[in-house]
């Protein structure tokens, strides 16, 4: 066993010297109470990120809450997995971007559509115009 995690320590700071990752875990809470009920709600935000270079890079993001309920005297909780983010960029040069998956998207102004919404961006730079 002392083996078996040696050699995962080990492949997790030989591949860090390979690779460009990133990976963390964020956690959140809510409360939701009226006069008949608590709700409380931890959540857990984990995320991975991968520069591939050559332009190429990836996100991914989940959120899994649970659901405490003092009506059901604190009992066991229910698992609510989501989807948070996923997007996977390729900018092969600098006048070319393009990115695929849950993306962060905002109209002009601001005012009618801001948030994650699933389909492709892309940009580009003309040099005509």
């Amino acid at each position: 066993m002392k083996r078996l995690l040696l050699s995962l320590v080990l492949f997790l700071f030989i591949s860090g010297l390979t690779f460009s990752y990133d990976y963390g875990l964020l956690l959140d809470q809510r409360i939701e109470a009226d006069n008949e009920e608590f709700v409380f709600y931890p959540i857990f935000i984990p995320w991975f990120s991968w520069d591939g270079g050559e332009g190429l890079s990836v996100y991914l993001s989940g959120i899994l809450s649970l659901k405490y309920r003092s009506n059901d005297g604190w009992g066991s909780p229910v698992l609510v997995p989501e989807i948070s983010r996923f997007c996977f960029m390729y900018r092969p040069n600098q006048n070319l971007y393009a990115e695929a998956g849950r993306v962060v998207y905002s109209d002009c102004l601001g005012m009618t559509a801001y948030g994650l919404f699933d389909g492709i961006k892309a940009e580009t730079s003309l040099s005509a115009g």
